[in-house]
């Protein structure tokens, strides 16, 4: 109750007739349109016998700890410890000491001489024998005293134990103006005596009073440090801390014109310099805000960005913290709860104890000592080596007896292991795992982080290095990051039509530039796929729908064909993507599942989801794909993985861009046949993909079959290459458009539906390679034809389809499918014969029912059957039968599946038209 007395000033408020105090709401509270704003009049009750507030329009009930933790924005722990600092206050002498100061001449000289003695009142300073006392108020209490003697060594001394706090902290919590923050006590004073609103933090230069973080929300602070070595360095990390704590900061060098030796301060500025506040006022005025860049090179440096790899040098481990960029790969089921605040109180006399009678200590863990959680938790742990290990730390024997410990606070800590975010990886370049510790944070399975961490070796764990991590925010990618800026405006130009230019001779000049980095034996029907595979965004919007932009690809060519070559070297250029083997791979792997380590289980992530809103190259498709192909479309449709676990399953988002490349399926014997030994491209795909609803599910396929000759690698190509920065930016550019900035207008989309469903006329079969999604696999490919010539506005912000983007890829379409290698037309023609019924057919099925109808009737209720059965059925002799099976076969009412013959379309769209009320004539009368 007593932090509820001083923060809201109660002994001057008079109690309700329910003896409650009516208080204001210190929290945000929105209006009935969802705007922010503060209570201006009381709202809230302070209940005083429960010590508990509860606001009656945001309905909130807070404890003291509660509350103090909600308004400092700090953890329930660190409002205990506020609490309790608050509780040991002793103010009793504290009028007596500022007595002493005035009443001692020669404290107060050398107040005078340092120009303090216009704030001796409102800091309350005190004089308890040697040098200035600084007392430490916060919320009235009196919870420090810094003493200030420049003869001293050090100069400032504070009591034992003393946490970092603010001073003055009362006074600068009530005044509104912009902060100044000075390097220790003396240059706050002189600030101060000069009219600003300034404190100093009591750990100094190098410190932050995380405590009472949230108190810098929102506002402007000014650091006016030393200059010297150490007044830089704690000016930057002083920046940095502001800022994640929500305030404005601003680093001021401005005086070091003034105070140009080293060392020289904000005091030198004023006494020995003899300024004026006007002149420190106008150094402030022209001190510009901490820049993003400036802070994210400071950030650099208080925590330097790392790959996980590299987190168990010297440098880092067991010494300070640092950053690094990680995908969640796994979670451990188990859930741990660990103390973090921890009091011990001495019960009884012992003659060699570490603690009188009667005495307390107290362990806290923070980052200072945040390893140490590692002693506390894990499967080894019981709650008595719990105990022990706890009595240790504190600096107590484990062995310590006559103690009562309370557990003051406790916090979860989650288990997981991460690895470098894969932004570009390949199967040849090993990643590294590590297993991190998340203090108060669950990271999520498949997810993006930064997390600040500190490597450390295990201590019951073989001194193997792990990651406690006391931070996170989720990682932004360089896609996220991506700005259009003029710079890169510029660097797109290249790649748009110019006026007498088309979209197909802008290709070809893609293709003729790409010899440059990719190589002169380049395949432009392997380049064209693999290029508009890359250049699409994730989503895109027609009408009111969001549908799936990014392409499913598959490049299935004959040994040597430039496929893998292509795709690497494109990843290489762009800096996006991921490569990886179906050969070797499992299903786990690209996919995941839950694994049992030690006694636990954990949850691993694969791959696909590892590589959300990415890329990945799955080679050698022909060495395990089938096998997860029907998973693989499950991801297409969903656009998630579903990985069972333990305890049920987990959903992880998967959107990802995928180009599969195989050489084609391998026969019995273990060898393939070239391309143009197929009757068609259907049955490549089919024994590569096998199910037909899996083939529908990718946007297209190509077949490259060998070169009609060998290019040599000494040729030269008649274009250079764009410059890399501008190849960048265009992938950058086009994967971080967003589905409404992809412009398709309604005539656009209306132009769309009509093609596709020309295409379907012309090629539709029950292989759906167009299908019903015809008109989405359209789409895709002329977004990423848009993309690829930066079809745009003057704002580069938008991705604009035209008619000439749709033309060009339903001609792609039609081109990859309707030739001599992949021969859709003439398979589409052979399979529509077996469907389509004329009059024709219906009394040439007429005369062989005449004949035979108990084998056709049969047939009608089969889905297929052996030859034999039929036979059986017919009732004929083998030359008989054959001739009846030929004449069947010769109509097109049967087709042939090894030994087995399967009904076709037209037999049974025949069989229901045909008369079968005919004189069947017995075995014998037939001639």
């Amino acid at each position: 109750m007593e932090f509820f007395k001083k923060y809201f000033k109660l002994d001057e408020l008079s109690p309700l007739g329910n003896g409650e105090y009516a208080v204001r709401c210190p929290f945000d509270h929105r209006d009935q349109y969802g705007n922010l704003y503060k209570e201006t009049h009381p709202s809230a009750h302070i209940n005083p016998d429960k010590s508990l507030f509860h606001c009656k329009v945001c309905a909130i009930g807070l404890s003291e700890p509660s509350f103090l933790s909600k308004v400092e924005g700090i953890s329930y722990k660190d409002a205990l410890i506020t609490l309790k600092l608050l509780e040991k206050s002793d103010m009793s002498d504290w009028d007596i000491k500022v007595q002493n100061l005035r009443s001692s001449e020669t404290t107060m000289n050398l107040v005078r001489k340092l120009g303090l003695d216009s704030v001796v009142s409102s800091l309350k300073l005190g004089y308890s024998g040697d040098g200035i006392d600084f007392p430490v108020f916060m919320y009235g209490e009196l919870l420090d005293v810094r003493t200030y003697n420049p003869e001293g060594q050090p100069k400032v001394k504070g009591r034992y134990g003393g946490k970092n706090l603010i001073v003055p902290f009362d006074l600068w919590r009530e005044d509104p103006r912009d902060t100044v923050l000075a390097a220790g006590e003396k240059d706050m004073a002189i600030f101060r005596a000069n009219g600003f609103n300034a404190i100093t933090f009591t750990g100094g230069e190098q410190s932050f009073p995380k405590l009472f973080k949230a108190s810098f929300k929102g506002r402007k602070i000014y650091i006016v440090y030393d200059n010297d070595d150490a007044g830089r360095e704690g000016a930057k990390k002083a920046a940095h801390f502001l800022k994640e704590a929500g305030a404005i900061p601003y680093i001021v060098t401005g005086h070091y014109e003034v105070c140009s030796e080293k060392g020289e301060d904000a005091h030198d500025f004023f006494m020995k310099y003899g300024k004026t506040s006007t002149d420190m006022q106008l150094i402030l005025q022209n001190t510009s805000e901490a820049s993003e860049v400036e802070l994210e090179k400071i950030k650099e440096i208080v925590h330097p960005l790392i790959r996980i790899g590299d987190s168990a040098k010297g440098q880092y481990a067991n010494t300070r913290y640092v950053r690094s960029k990680v995908t969640v790969l796994s979670m451990f089921e188990d859930l741990y709860n660990v103390p973090d605040y921890v009091s011990f109180e001495k019960l009884t006399h012992d003659e060699d104890s570490v603690l009188m009678q009667g005495a307390t200590r107290e362990w806290v863990l923070d980052e200072t000592n945040a390893e140490e959680l590692l002693y506390l938790m894990d499967g080894r742990v019981t709650e008595n080596t719990r105990n022990k290990a706890l009595r240790s730390l504190s600096g107590l024997g484990a062995n310590e007896e006559g103690l009562r410990m309370r557990v003051m606070s406790s916090v979860n800590v989650f288990k997981a292991v991460v690895t470098d975010v894969l932004d570009t990886s390949t199967d040849d370049s090993k990643a590294s795992e590590l297993l991190i510790y998340s203090i108060g944070t669950e990271l999520r399975a498949g997810k993006r982080y930064e997390i600040t961490y500190k490597p450390v070796s295990h201590p019951t764990e073989g001194q193997k290095i792990v990651g406690i991590v006391t931070k996170l925010d989720e990682a932004s990618s360089s896609v996220e990051n991506f700005k259009v800026t003029d710079a890169v405006k510029e660097s797109l130009k290249c790649f748009q039509i110019q006026p007498g230019e088309t979209i197909k001779s802008k290709m070809n000049e893609f293709f003729e530039r790409s010899k440059g980095f990719i190589g002169v034996e380049s395949r432009k029907l392997v380049t064209w796929a693999t290029d508009m595979y890359f250049h699409t965004p994730l989503e895109f919007k027609i009408g009111k729908r969001i549908e799936r932009a990014y392409l499913d690809v598959m490049v299935i060519g004959d040994p040597r064909t430039m496929k893998s070559q292509t795709a690497k070297r494109m990843r290489e250029m762009y800096e996006l993507g991921t490569v990886t083997s179906l050969k070797t791979a499992t299903a786990a792997g690209l996919i995941g599942g839950s694994d049992k380590v030690g006694g636990s289980f954990k949850t691993k992530v694969g791959l696909i989801p590892q590589s959300h809103k990415g890329a990945i190259i799955m080679e050698e498709f022909s060495g395990g794909g089938k096998q997860i192909a029907s998973q693989l479309t499950e991801i297409r449709s969903s656009n998630r993985v579903r990985i069972l676990r333990v305890n049920g399953h987990t959903d992880v988002p998967a959107m990802v861009r995928m180009l599969s490349i195989s050489n084609p399926a391998t026969k019995g014997s273990g060898i393939s046949l070239a391309l143009n030994q197929y009757p068609s491209g259907i049955k490549v795909i089919l024994d590569l993909v096998g199910a037909s609803e899996d083939i529908a599910r990718y946007d297209f396929f190509i077949l490259v079959d060998e070169p009609q000759g060998y290019t040599s690698p000494l040729d030269a190509f008649d274009l250079e290459p764009y410059e890399k920065e501008s190849y960048m930016n265009r992938i950058r550019w086009v994967w971080s458009r967003k589905p409404e900035q992809v412009e398709i207008t309604r005539p656009i989309a209306e132009y769309i539906v009509k093609v596709a469903e020309r295409l379907n006329q012309d090629y539709d079969c029950h292989i759906k390679l167009f299908g019903a999604e015809a008109w989405k696999k359209l789409t895709r490919v002329a977004i990423s034809v848009a993309g690829m010539t930066v079809s745009t506005d003057e704002t580069y912000e938008n991705i604009i389809v035209t008619r000439e983007h749709v033309d060009f890829a339903a001609v792609w379409l039609q081109g990859i499918y309707d030739n001599s290698l992949f021969k859709l037309r003439s398979y589409v023609d052979n399979e529509r014969a077996y469907n389509m019924c004329r009059e024709v057919d219906i009394d040439a099925l007429q005369k062989i029912y005449v004949r035979h109808a108990a084998a056709l009737e049969e047939m009608e209720i089969s889905t297929d059957m052996t030859q034999k059965q039929l036979q059986l059925v017919s009732g004929l002799d083998s030359k008989e039968f054959a001739e009846m099976v030929s004449t069947l076969g010769a109509s097109k009412f049967i087709q042939w599946q090894g030994e087995r013959i399967v009904p076709t379309g037209k037999f049974r769209k025949a069989m229901r038209k045909i008369n079968r009320q005919v004189y069947l004539k017995a075995a014998s009368e037939r001639v």
